[in-house]
């Protein structure tokens, strides 16, 4: 992986590590009660991607190549 992929991957990973750990302490991701650990896991994972994309869009920062294309930066018409 190129290192703006790497550097992406890991923020992302450690995102979803510290959703999932509050939610063995309270239950919750944000607001929302996930019924089971599968569900909060697939939660954590999208609020996470959702998270550092904001995060890297205030920055200004360029996302990667294939990220930019998940997130639809090219196809979006509003933005």
């Amino acid at each position: 992986a190129t290192p703006a992929k790497r550097s992406w991957n890991t923020k992302v990973s450690s995102k979803i590590s510290t959703i999932m750990a509050d939610y063995e302490k309270t239950g919750k991701i944000g607001n929302a009660r996930p019924k089971n650990k599968a569900a909060a896991m697939k939660q954590a994972i999208a609020v996470a991607y959702s998270i550092c994309a904001r995060e890297y869009k205030t920055a200004g920062k360029r996302l990667p190549s294939g990220i930019r294309a998940a997130e639809g930066e090219k196809s979006h018409p509003f933005r």
